[in-house]
């Protein structure tokens, strides 16, 4: 496993500042040294997500994830912890320098991306300068793509010999098995051979600009050829298709900065549009689309705008990508385009202008069934109403505004010749249902937990809880905020006194550090694991009462006398089965011990 020195985390983390790198992801509002905005990993409308500038420090209030700017990283780009720290070193200038010794799978790993990167370049160099690739320029050319464009895509030319990528990987001293691990090679009839031959090549890449895969297209397809138009790189170690979204790697900040993405069919619709100055797009890749893509975009996007084509595939496809999209919680418009037409297409035939006027003009979801399935359905037929009814109702059933919800009932009631009273009552019974169903178990769960079944006993004990999480939680974060008492605390409070034994580390960092002049930053907490990480963000992110020495005194008491509970109930319970048994009596030490803890809970015995 890779170790990096905590002389280059503290270096690096020195360096960078935590609200520029996750401002690239969330839209920050700075008020003094925090900041807030949209949270990325939960849809909501009001902010909760915090990030303190001077602890390097980030928290969600809405769904409780926190952390260091280096877990950000891990989290909204599918990082390891050294990845997080490689990618924020270069761009400080810092070098990241693991001990990967012990580590055979990291170094088998590199190895593979190296081949695919030293591919990609091979690949490129002869689109842009070999004669082979004449035909692919060409076909560039008149399909408008710019040569820099195909640069910034990193776009290259598969010769149409057999073993071109072959012998030039040999070359480099790589293995026929490397090339076939990576999915750029293949054994035929007992031969090596390259994947990809006399097609243009669109290099794929994760999350992080690497290249994991490659797809080919046939510019030239010939009648009664059986190749695949396009062909793709078979799954890897390191390529999943349905964990990748190609372009995502490109449109990345723009997409979050804009929070919302367009969904396009393929690689060059999205490379048309990026280069006609709409640089949101992304395209599955070669498959249908999955729940993993949708989850991934989710990341940086809250809103989606799907860009499918209008034959009856696309349709398929349209509407099974608002259902996968919506679940991810996205929110979803689909953009309306002549039956042939596509976002590539449209731009070369109509221009930019044109897209732009569609991509502004895109429906919402129920718009979008409306004009569908009224089209696809007979609706001079009760039987026909009664199937567009079905289909329809479920998603108006999720618009959350209720006058927005009203006015499709009444737009559909006219439309169908039926009462609004009945198509509410079919869409609360249908879709409605389907909606509501989990809030209403939650609901049923909570009254459950608050009935008259609940022991008086059990009720007290949670009181108990909530009291020790209250009292220790309230101590650590005006320690954080005020650190003028940390002295205070430490002359009284050890940390082993604390009933949660998740935040002794934490209190133990604070006393430990209560000389430092500087504010504690990640740095200083890097020896806490990743849930004591959150708590330590959310801890930091809440605002400090106001405190005076009397306050701290019951503070520090309520916890001393919170810790002493958990024994005191233990040793209650041994006591009574050892009268029980004859084998515990009123001279016992451990009677003692009880007695000695009852008096120190009820607080008649001076500490």
């Amino acid at each position: 496993m890779s170790k990096i020195p905590a002389e280059t985390l503290d270096a690096i983390s020195a360096r960078i500042d935590a609200t520029d790198v996750i401002g690239r992801y969330v839209q920050l509002k700075r008020r003094g040294r925090k900041a807030t905005g949209l949270c990325p990993f939960h849809g909501e409308r009001t902010p909760s997500f915090t990030v303190d500038q001077e602890k390097g420090l980030w928290y969600c209030f809405g769904c409780g994830e926190g952390g260091s700017v280096f877990s950000f990283l891990m989290k909204i780009e599918g990082l390891n912890f050294p990845q997080a720290v490689q990618r924020l070193g270069e761009e400080v200038g810092i070098e990241v320098v693991a001990d990967d010794a012990d580590d055979p799978e990291k170094l088998r790993r590199d190895k593979l991306r190296e081949l695919l990167e030293r591919s990609t370049q091979y690949y490129a160099e002869l689109l842009h300068r070999s004669p082979l690739a004449e035909s692919a320029r060409t076909y560039l050319k008149a399909r408008g793509i710019a040569s820099a464009t195909a640069q910034k895509f990193r776009l290259g030319w598969a010769p149409e010999s057999g073993d071109a990528l072959a012998r030039k990987l040999k070359e480099a001293g790589y293995q026929a098995e490397d090339g076939m691990d990576a999915g750029v090679l293949r054994e035929r009839y007992g031969k090596t051979t390259d994947l990809l031959r006399g097609r243009l090549v669109f290099p794929i890449t994760n999350g992080q600009g690497k290249v994991v895969a490659f797809g080919g297209r046939l510019i030239e397809v010939v009648d009664g050829s059986k190749a695949p138009k396009y062909l793709n790189s078979p799954e890897t170690e390191l390529y999943q298709k349905r964990e990748h979204l190609y372009g995502l790697s490109f449109h990345r900040p723009e997409i979050s900065r804009a929070n919302e993405a367009m969904v396009m069919e393929g690689y060059l619709d999205v490379i048309a549009v990026s280069q006609a100055g709409f640089p949101t797009a992304v395209a599955s890749l070669g498959t249908a689309l999955t729940e993993e893509q949708c989850r991934l975009l989710s990341r940086y996007a809250r809103k989606v705008h799907l860009f499918y084509d209008a034959d009856r595939a696309g349709i398929s496809a349209t509407e099974k990508a608002i259902e996968l999209f919506e679940n991810a919680g996205l929110l979803v418009h689909i953009g309306v385009m002549e039956p042939g037409q596509d976002p590539d297409s449209v731009i070369q035939e109509e221009g930019p202008e044109a897209f732009g006027r569609i991509k502004d003009s895109t429906v919402g979801v129920v718009e979008y069934l409306i004009d569908r399935k009224s089209q696809e359905f007979d609706m001079t037929s009760r039987i026909g109403k009664a199937d567009f009814a079905a289909a329809v109702l479920p998603a108006v059933a999720k618009v959350k505004d209720g006058a927005s919800r009203s006015h499709y009932i009444r737009s559909l009631a006219t439309r169908l010749g039926v009462g609004e009273n009945s198509l509410q009552a079919q869409m609360q019974s249908g879709g409605r249902a389907r909606v509501t169903s989990g809030q209403n178990s939650s609901r049923a769960r909570l009254s459950s937990d608050a009935g008259p079944n609940r022991s008086i006993q059990s009720i007290s004990r949670v009181s108990s809880a909530r009291s020790s999480v209250y009292a220790e939680e309230r101590l650590l974060i005006l320690l954080l905020r005020r650190p003028e008492w940390v002295e205070f605390v430490a002359e009284r409070l050890d940390p082993t006194e604390l009933s949660r034994a998740e935040l002794r580390p934490l209190l133990e960092v604070l006393l430990r550090f209560r000389s430092n002049e500087k504010p504690l930053t990640w740095t200083d907490l890097r020896d806490l694991d990743p849930g004591q990480e959150v708590v330590w963000a959310r801890l930091s992110a809440t605002e400090a009462p106001e405190s005076t020495n009397e306050d701290m005194e019951t503070l520090i008491r309520d916890i001393k006398r919170n810790g002493l509970e958990p024994r005191y109930e233990e040793i209650r319970r041994q006591v009574l089965e050892g009268f029980e048994t004859g084998e515990v009596g009123p001279e016992s030490s451990l009677y003692k011990e009880y007695l000695d803890l009852q008096q120190r809970l009820k607080g008649t015995k001076n500490e």
